[in-house]
């Protein structure tokens, strides 16, 4: 796994997070398949200036191509 490009979205202490994440795994024949997703998160800041992930949508987009059943 390796994170490519990221964009945050800053407003009234909470922030949009987009990630590419690059993707190789086993094909299980021998070789290896590369895949990237745009995962989305969400953070809320906190009093104490911390921030806390409130969504983390590690598919992000990919979702609304999945086959509903």
């Amino acid at each position: 796994m390796k994170q490519g490009e990221m964009q945050v979205i800053e407003g009234g202490g909470n922030a949009l997070v987009i990630m590419e994440t690059l993707l190789r795994f086993p094909d299980g024949q021998g070789g290896t398949l590369e895949t990237t997703r745009r995962a989305t998160y969400v953070f809320r800041q906190e009093s104490d200036n911390r921030w806390l992930c409130t969504i983390d949508n590690f598919y992000g987009t990919d979702l609304l191509n999945a086959e509903i059943v």
